[in-house]
């Protein structure tokens, strides 16, 4: 794990001395304490998101796949300790959910299409991929029904794609206390170009989505 994702706190261990000439008893760190700190020390990265098989081909009613990049730590790390007491805090990406901008239809442009929600991050589909077919299960994809013309989007000519990433964190301790939090999610907006495939000559003489 690349060390940029990991933390390690430290802190000291307060004692309680008792009757004169007795040995002072340290007081046992509470470990809820410290997975606490353990949590707001993780460095939950915002989601970067690729779309394909190739970003500048996306066409209506043909299948894109979307996933988090390499760039985006799939899990952060991060340890307190306070004397003998030690507590780790694992965070994971867990899901993505997508807003995909567009309305539901070219015909009703004031209504937004459905939010939709993936397990995991999502894979790379490869650029071999047939977006015609139906991807297969676990993929995260999804069919965009409406041209991001200049007239649809205000002049932009794309769609503003929100991912917003869901994390689970666990934590350990040393001493055999542990639980699960869901911390705050992760959000990123992109912007998606989505043309239409259609019969155009180009120079190399390939058809190309058109806007």
């Amino acid at each position: 794990m690349n060390i940029a994702n990991q933390a390690v706190i430290y802190a000291f261990v307060r004692y309680v001395y008792a009757a004169t000439g007795t040995t002072p008893q340290a007081v046992v760190p509470d470990p809820v304490a410290l997975a606490q700190q353990a949590i707001s020390a993780l460095n939950i990265p915002v989601p970067a998101v690729s779309f394909g098989p190739d970003a500048s081909k996306i066409a209506a009613n043909y299948w894109t796949y979307l996933w988090v990049t390499n760039a985006t730590p799939k899990t952060a790390t991060a340890t307190a300790a306070a004397g003998p007491v030690t507590v780790t805090a694992t965070a994971t990406l867990t899901s993505m959910a997508y807003s995909m901008g567009e309305p539901v239809s070219a015909s009703d442009l004031s209504t937004p299409s459905v939010p939709f929600t993936c397990t995991g991050a999502g894979t790379d589909p490869g650029p071999s991929v047939d977006i015609t077919a139906t991807p297969p299960a676990g993929s995260c994809a999804y069919m965009f029904h409406v041209r991001s013309t200049a007239a649809r989007t205000n002049g932009a000519g794309s769609w503003p794609v929100t991912a917003t990433a869901t994390w689970t964190v666990v934590w350990t301790s040393n001493i055999g206390v542990g639980g699960t939090v869901v911390p705050p999610t992760r959000a990123s907006t992109t912007q998606v170009r989505v043309g239409a495939w259609g019969t155009v000559i180009v120079a190399n003489g390939s058809p190309g989505p058109t806007g």
